[in-house]
């Protein structure tokens, strides 16, 4: 999803300097902002930075200075604020797991392909023996109507127990 700071700073329930720093240390920006046009974020790249990890990577020059207390603490405290802004995103709604979606998806292909597949059997006994176009065409529209109604109710339900 692209967003623009503020949107990104909600989503990640951190502040707008938050961004910022973050921005400096690297986080993938989609597009820079300029005078009245907002910077643009893909928030799947955005999650795949924090993911793999932001901390700087240890520099073989200065291998104490990476691992010094100091640094250890800090990281380890980027790790833990990181880590509850995830888990606040995700009781928010703002963000689902992939496996949660695969299979929503999954069920959805199988529920619309097997809807489609019984739709010439209930179809057939309403329309055997007609011979007015618009009567067979109007048995169609409506068998269609109901069976995406069908899809939309299941997926509907399903995507607000996915948010929980």
């Amino acid at each position: 999803m692209i967003v623009n700071r503020a949107q990104l700073s909600e989503i990640l329930g951190v502040s707008l300097p938050t961004i910022d720093a973050r921005v400096a240390k690297g986080m993938p920006i989609k597009e820079k902002g300029s005078k009245g046009t907002p910077a643009q974020f893909d928030t799947v790249d955005v999650i795949q930075w924090m993911v793999e990890g932001s901390a700087p990577e240890a520099s073989v020059d200065a291998p104490e200075a990476f691992n010094s207390p100091k640094e250890l603490s800090r990281r380890k405290l980027q790790a833990e604020t990181e880590k509850a802004e995830l888990e606040l995103a995700e009781k928010k709604g703002l963000i689902v797991f992939v496996d949660d979606v695969a299979e929503v998806v999954g069920d959805a292909q199988a529920t619309t392909r097997t809807g489609l597949l019984n739709l010439p059997r209930r179809v057939t006994p309403l329309v055997l023996g007609e011979t007015d176009s618009d009567v067979v065409e109007g048995i169609l529209t409506d068998e269609i109507d109901q069976l995406i109604q069908e899809l939309h109710t299941e997926f509907s339900n399903e995507y607000e127990a996915l948010r929980g």
